[in-house]
């Protein structure tokens, strides 16, 4: 009799400690906050990738949140790359995030200046966190600049081409 009250009472125990609150979600109200308000990506040259660059999004209020938008205003013709919570892509739609927790964004780019105006050699966008009235936006700005690389050729004994620059032969 004694080992079936145990087992009861653990019973009991685990199915009061298993109750959680629901998830309920409010819509976010433009209170999130941000560890930057302008992301500088290095000077990149056409066809190489940047470096990963990481933006935090805070949501300091006591109630879990859920964000409507977070992409970038130019969509899928954009130049730029995200990763939001781990998910990979352009635009997101209904992001939460909990009560006074935080989240990642990560944030990458390769442009070919090729697809640029003549002379443009800074390339912009906007990361949008919500829509509306209620919008917050960060500004995302690179420096583009065209490179050509030299690669010197393995000759046929297994010595390496030399390459003479700014030199008429």
């Amino acid at each position: 009799m004694r080992r079936f009250a145990v087992v009861v009472v653990i019973l009991c125990c685990l199915i009061g400690f298993s109750c959680r609150k629901d998830f309920d979600f409010e819509t976010s109200q433009g209170q999130l906050l941000f560890s930057k308000d302008t992301i500088f990506l290095d000077t990149i040259f056409t066809g190489i990738s940047s470096s990963t660059y990481s933006l935090k999004v805070f949501n300091p209020t006591d109630a879990d949140l859920r964000i409507p938008f977070v992409g970038l205003l130019e969509g899928e013709s954009s130049g730029y790359r995200l990763n939001v919570d781990g998910l990979a892509g352009k635009e997101f739609q209904d992001v939460p995030i909990l009560a006074k927790d935080s989240l990642y964004v990560f944030i990458e780019t390769t442009l070919d200046i090729s697809t640029l105006n003549q002379n443009q050699f800074l390339y912009t966008d906007i990361l949008r966190f919500g829509n509306g009235s209620n919008a917050q936006d960060i500004p995302l700005v690179t420096l583009v600049r065209d490179a050509v690389f030299l690669y010197p050729a393995t000759l046929p004994d297994g010595t390496k081409e030399t390459i003479s620059l700014g030199v008429n032969p």
